[in-house]
């Protein structure tokens, strides 16, 4: 199971950053009780069947970055309304290609490690509208409380109707020039800029970013296939599968309509690249595990066990981080002696570590208990505050049942590893051991640092500790432990 999902961070800014230089009609804020002012300008150039980035000048405390997620045209709190001559624009509808979970507010952006975004201030009207015919138009801008999800929103700022013109489509050549590479400059302008308008040339050049090597970039990229037609999509990414191999998420477009495909994308395990090695053990999985439609042959399926143990090693050697943490998982879902052997080997290497420990725990191989348990205790110069084990308490509960409870108890009280000691508890407590409850006496009394957290736990893992006081809580605690 992946463990990183793609890092969106939410941010707000005490400064407005400078807009970017802009020109058209400035919009004359509303006079509208309880609702803040906002005014909204558009950049040059402004053609049919081009970018049209508006420029959002909101109160100092507000703050406006695209991309919001990578769903190129979800604007988060930000929403546009289009009319011309009167008459509201439907709202265009890319084709949906997945879902992003989320709640809560949706006010921040994407944001990349070592690559502040660039444009501050500025949303791409072209995506959610169609301006495809040169005229007049009338935009109007609100900035929501963010909760749209939650039902709740609410309306904290609003622009009045701002005309602008629409000029003629340009013949000027799309993306010319080399394609930038710079995540930042792709995601917050060169991609959204030519998204919204469908042809072969802007498709050509947006699957080629199926191959970026920052995850953000190929997830934005394979969410933008979204404006083309599945057909269209599906010619060109296949193409791509067969002469540049697989990427992660080349590997999600392909696999569902062409199966055929998945044999010659696992043989890339034995890559040098660590890119495709990472789509080739996604293919390879999906062929092992996640065949819901029964598309693949058992034949095809056998292939990929062996393909996966052929080259297990290029991966270590090869993959990032993630994808030997892949491999890791992989194998403990694979029955029998080799993956089972294969483990144990990667734990005695330190590879993919933790992952290797909780797959080895998926076999349920008894035998397999005594020596996981005598990693929960660590040596004695181990760091306290590791989380390096700290999910083994739960895989073995979870794997061995009752059978793991005294292990569980030896670790809560012996082990040198803090949050080993705390997830036992979590273990422990639900069974009624009272050695789960002693640990939860302590750090009550004793005010530790997870103290918070471990009576959130007991409150609501005992129904009647919900709305009880701390006393009560801790006289509870205190019987239970005896």
């Amino acid at each position: 199971m992946r463990t990183m999902p793609i890092a969106l961070v939410f941010f707000f800014s005490a400064l407005l950053i400078a807009s970017t230089q802009v020109s058209g009609e400035q919009s004359r804020p509303l006079d509208t009780p309880n609702v803040g002012k906002v005014t909204i300008t558009f950049e040059e150039p402004r053609q049919a069947r081009g970018p049209v980035w508006v420029q959002i000048h909101l109160p100092a405390a507000r703050y406006i970055q695209y991309p919001v997620r990578i769903v190129p045209d979800d604007l988060g709190c930000s929403e546009f309304e289009v009319r011309r001559e009167g008459v509201l624009l439907p709202r265009r509808r890319p084709r949906i290609r997945g879902a992003i979970a989320g709640s809560g507010s949706v006010c921040g952006s994407i944001g990349i490690p070592n690559h502040p975004m660039t444009h501050p201030g500025r949303l791409p009207l072209h995506l959610q509208y169609s301006l495809d015919s040169p005229g007049i138009y009338e935009v109007r801008y609100t900035y929501t409380s963010g909760m749209m999800r939650a039902g709740s929103s609410e309306i904290l700022f609003q622009s009045a109707w701002t005309p602008v013109e629409i000029r003629p489509e340009s013949s000027m050549k799309i993306g010319a020039g080399s394609a930038p590479q710079d995540p930042a400059e792709i995601l917050s302008d060169f991609l959204p800029s030519i998204l919204g308008y469908p042809d072969s040339q802007r498709l050509s050049i947006v699957v080629q970013y199926l191959y970026h090597p920052v995850e953000t970039v190929r997830h934005y990229a394979a969410f933008a296939l979204g404006y083309w037609s599945a057909d269209d999509v599906m010619r060109q990414v296949t193409n791509l599968a067969k002469t540049r191999g697989p990427s992660d998420v080349v590997v999600g477009e392909v696999l569902s309509t062409d199966p055929e495909l998945a044999g010659a994308m696992m043989r890339y395990l034995g890559s040098n690249d660590p890119l495709l090695v990472q789509g080739a053990l996604r293919a390879t999985r999906e062929v092992m595990f996640f065949d819901r439609a029964k598309q693949f042959s058992p034949d095809l399926r056998k292939e990929a066990e062996s393909t996966l143990f052929a080259f297990a090693e290029n991966v270590v050697r090869v993959g990032d981080s993630q994808t030997v943490t892949d491999l890791a998982a992989a194998l403990g879902s694979v029955p029998g002696r080799a993956s089972h052997d294969l483990l144990w080997d990667f734990v005695r290497r330190r590879v993919a570590y933790s992952q290797s420990l909780t797959a080895i725990t998926w076999h349920k191989d008894l035998t397999d208990l005594p020596k996981l348990a005598a990693l929960l205790d660590g040596p004695p110069a181990a760091d306290p505050w590791s989380y390096e084990l700290s999910s083994l308490p739960y895989a073995l509960h979870n794997a061995y049942g009752v059978a793991a409870l005294p292990a569980l108890e030896n670790a809560i009280k012996n082990s040198n590893y803090t949050w080993v000691r705390m997830n036992c508890a979590r273990e422990l407590i639900p069974e009624g051991r009272p050695a789960g409850f002693a640990f939860a006496v302590d750090a009550i009394e004793q005010n530790r640092l997870y103290k918070g957290e471990l009576m959130e736990f007991l409150r609501t893992h005992f129904p009647q500790l919900r709305s009880a006081s701390d006393t009560d809580l801790l006289a509870f605690v205190k019987n239970q432990s005896n």
